[in-house]
């Protein structure tokens, strides 16, 4: 495999770490910049890793949570996923490379969903069927409001294991997501 690395004149004179014998592309989705170091006014010292893993996915429809069930959020449609991790299918993303991985995820639900004060939701973060992080828990009000759990945390996870984002509420009913969420 060919490295090259140097001050790219093409790319406003940002230094660049390439996988082909040239520094070649001016943009972020160039294959084979591997690390652009941003040296323009403004700019200085912005990291660009190109193509590192990442995804992006969301709930098309509302989709129904049973009362105290734990459910997977079922994110099926992809905004962007740069190297095929995420399965809009299973809802789950299948690491490939050994690392730690930053996890962000939210959900709301809808407005007519009442939620006394005794009664809760939960959002965590599951690798490999087991809970690895609660992201959020929110009481109920008593009021119809919009409810929506959300978070993030860093997840270290070795190739071939699987992340989702799974819901618990308990209402005393099932409850309706928001579509687009």
């Amino acid at each position: 495999q060919s490295i090259s690395m140097g001050i790219d004149n093409d790319d406003n004179d940002n230094f660049k770490i390439s996988n082909s014998t040239s520094l070649t592309g001016t943009t972020y989705s160039d294959a084979n910049t591997m690390i652009r170091v941003h040296t323009e006014t403004g700019s200085e010292g912005i990291i660009d890793f190109n193509n590192q893993s990442r995804a992006r996915a969301k709930r098309a429809i509302a989709q129904n949570i049973a009362n105290a069930t734990l459910s997977i959020v079922q994110y099926n449609v992809e905004d962007y996923d740069s190297k095929s991790e995420y399965n809009n299918g299973t809802y789950t993303f299948t690491v490939l490379e050994d690392g730690y991985y930053y996890v962000n995820a939210s959900l709301a639900f809808q407005s007519t969903n009442q939620l006394a004060t005794t009664e809760f939701i939960y959002l965590a973060v599951y690798v490999n069927g087991s809970n690895y992080a609660y992201l959020d828990r929110i009481y109920g009000t008593g009021n119809n409001i919009m409810y929506m759990v959300k978070g993030a945390t860093i997840v270290y996870a070795v190739a071939g294991s699987t992340i989702d984002i799974r819901v618990y509420q308990v209402s005393g009913q099932a409850r309706d997501t928001q579509a687009d969420a």
